[in-house]
C-alpha cells in the first residue's frame, strides 16, 4: 500500500491486523485484502485525505467491534509503520476503513478474479492488494451489514 510514499507492505499490514484482532475474544481473522480509497466508488468514499480500505472475513461473533476496529487497526499501523505514522500525524493519510465481508466472500472474489483474468484456479493466489475498481466493487458487494 502506498498513498504518500509510506509503503506499508504485506508483513506490516498482516501484523497490524493480527494484533488488532487479538484484542477481541471469540473472533478469528480468516482472510483479508486491502485497497486504496482512490479505487472506491464515489458513493463509498468519505471526505478528507485518502485512506486504506481493509476488507476482512472473520469467523465468530463480531458483536459491536465494528465501531472500534478501524481506530485499533490505525494504531497498530502507526506502531509498525514509521512513515504511515508520520503521514497520519500530519493528516496526510486518513484512518484506515475496515469493511467486514460475508462468509465465503473471498471465495467468491477468487471466482470473480479467475473468471475475469487469464489466471486459472491452480495459479490463483489471493491478492493482498486489490488494484482495480472492478475487484473493489465486487468485494464491496460482499460486505456484511
Amino acid at each position: 500500500m502506498n498513498l504518500r510514499g509510506e509503503k506499508v507492505d504485506e508483513v506490516c499490514m498482516r501484523k497490524a491486523l493480527e494484533n488488532t484482532f487479538k484484542q477481541f475474544s471469540g473472533i478469528t481473522l480468516i482472510e483479508y485484502a486491502c485497497a486504496e480509497s482512490l479505487l472506491m466508488p464515489d458513493s463509498a468514499k468519505r471526505q478528507g485525505p485518502h485512506y486504506y480500505v481493509v476488507f476482512v472475513e472473520v469467523e465468530g461473533n463480531k458483536g459491536d467491534i465494528g465501531e472500534h476496529i478501524s481506530t485499533l487497526l490505525d494504531a497498530e499501523l502507526c506502531e509498525h509503520g514509521a512513515l504511515y505514522k508520520m503521514w497520519r500525524s500530519q493528516n496526510g493519510i486518513g484512518t484506515a476503513d475496515v469493511v467486514f465481508v460475508k462468509p465465503g466472500g473471498f471465495a467468491r472474489l477468487k471466482n470473480y478474479i479467475v473468471d475475469n483474468s487469464t489466471a486459472t484456479f491452480n495459479q490463483f493466489k489471493q491478492p493482498r492488494k486489490l488494484k482495480t475498481e472492478g475487484t473493489v466493487a465486487f468485494i464491496l458487494g460482499q460486505a456484511s451489514d
